[in-house]
């Protein structure tokens, strides 16, 4: 049975569990690197020594899937929860949500600017100078969906950089924008742009990604050594006309923004009011302070990524399935830094495809609250592994719960001692609404468990 495992680990820590000072005052007595494992083919481990509330844990993990970081945003059940770390606004900095979703970072590069070559036009090549190879001449064969998605990905990137009559043209180019040799023969960028980073991104969300010779090296030139696969947003934090600047908090902590209208979005900001701050005609704007622009170094250029990280995980399962990269990191050091809370649990959870048809999920947790936070955590995450498997045709396999900093605090001691002398009752079962095949498409009604039984609830006060 599941939960023997959960009530051995209480016991054990418990036990011989270390006596520790902690950042909340309270104490606890605690064990270093613990683990669990859950089947998930068998049952849902759901603990029933004491009554769970699921309803929170499937809200709570959906909240993150969403990508919010406010508890405003949270169902008012579980607001409490997250309320003692939160903002007078309600927002938690980057945790968990912002990993999720939009997991982002800085870089500073050296241009890659090319002299644009004289270039020859032909009539019966595309737009002048794109040759489609082999494909031109057989117009009977169907193409794969990979050759259509880029065949229209190649004619738009020829269009706006040589035909003058493109909607595209006076901003691409009209300013130097082209196409390398190699690209304008079709069957070559057919090879080449299924390399680039980001591929399975675009094949798996294709409307919400597109080739970009921007981000990695701020390039004139479309080519294998200058693009990639990025998002709407990434491209939008890279245009030449936003130049980055730093500013400070209310709470006094630094902040790189990509442009004014990214901490209009972020913040709420007035856009006037930010441009005249870093003019110098204005101070502060609702707490923020200390506007300054920021250069890249000799002639660098300051770049920035952002990445989906349940996107990648889902495109890569899909498409690489043995890949030793079905990684989420939701431990970001120098986003942990501005978290109201850093993240507890996640903060390494990698993915595993068992005999083409089982995931399963490790996860590591840095610090576990084993009376309040843990049945909650294997459940989250017992719970994810199955929306993940649902998306991708899998079935959920195995959970391995690794424990960091595993610990009751002394003010739960008796709780504990309550808890584990209770007999458990049989595990349920989980129920997912079969219609939901993507996990950005489920809803609190669209999971549930199924024959949940459990003794009474324990009460504890959770340490802040």
């Amino acid at each position: 049975m599941s939960e023997k495992q959960y009530l051995d680990l209480l016991d054990r820590v418990l036990i011989f569990g270390e006596e520790r000072a902690d950042r909340t005052g309270v104490g606890t007595i605690s064990r270093f690197g613990e683990r669990m494992v859950f089947d998930l083919e068998r049952d849902f481990p759901a603990v029933t020594t004491k009554q769970l509330f699921f309803r929170g844990v499937k809200a709570e993990l959906l909240w993150f899937l969403r990508g919010h970081t406010n508890y405003q945003d949270l169902d008012p059940a579980i607001q409490q929860w997250w309320t003692p770390w939160a903002r007078k606004d309600g927002d938690l900095g980057p945790i968990y949500g912002e990993q999720y979703r939009r997991a982002r970072w800085w870089f500073q590069t050296d241009p890659l600017i090319f002299d644009p070559p004289e270039v020859q036009s032909y009539p019966e090549l595309f737009c002048g100078v794109g040759d489609l190879g082999p494909y031109k001449r057989e117009p009977h064969a169907s193409p794969s969906h990979e050759e259509q998605l880029l065949k229209n990905v190649w004619r738009d990137m020829l269009k706006r950089c040589y035909d003058k009559n493109s909607r595209g043209y006076m901003g691409y180019g009209a300013k130097g924008v082209h196409v390398c040799d190699r690209w304008l023969y079709f069957p070559n960028f057919l090879e080449d742009a299924k390399q680039l980073p980001g591929w399975h991104l675009k094949l798996t969300y294709p409307g919400q990604y597109s080739l970009d010779k921007d981000i990695l090296y701020a390039s004139n030139r479309y080519g294998p050594d200058t693009c990639t696969w990025a998002s709407r947003t990434e491209q939008g934090y890279n245009t030449s006309t936003g130049t980055p600047f730093e500013v400070y908090s209310p709470e006094n902590v630094p902040h790189l923004f990509a442009s004014i209208g990214e901490m209009v979005r972020a913040t709420g900001a007035n856009p006037s009011a930010i441009h005249r701050c870093l003019q110098g005609k204005l101070h502060t704007h609702q707490g923020w302070h200390s506007f300054r622009y920021i250069n890249g170094d000799q002639g660098r250029v300051i770049r920035f990524r952002e990445v989906d990280q349940l996107h990648l995980l889902i495109a890569g399962l899909i498409h690489n399935p043995y890949s030793r990269r079905h990684m989420i990191n939701l431990w970001h050091t120098p986003a942990m830094e501005h978290a109201a809370l850093p993240c507890c649990h996640g903060s390494v959870i990698q993915f595993y495809v068992r005999d083409s048809e089982l995931l399963d999920c490790q996860v590591y947790q840095r610090s576990g609250d084993m009376f309040i936070g843990v049945p909650i955590n294997i459940a989250s995450y017992a719970l994810l592994t199955h929306l993940v498997a649902r998306s991708v045709g899998l079935r959920a396999g195995r959970l391995i719960h690794v424990l960091g900093d595993a610990h009751i605090y002394k003010n739960h001691v008796e709780q504990v001692r309550e808890q584990v002398s209770r007999t458990p009752y049989e595990p349920p079962s989980l129920w997912l609404n079969p219609e939901v095949q993507d996990i950005d498409s489920f809803t609190m009604d669209d999971i549930e468990l199924v024959g949940y039984e459990s003794h009474p609830p324990i009460q504890g006060d959770v340490a802040v």
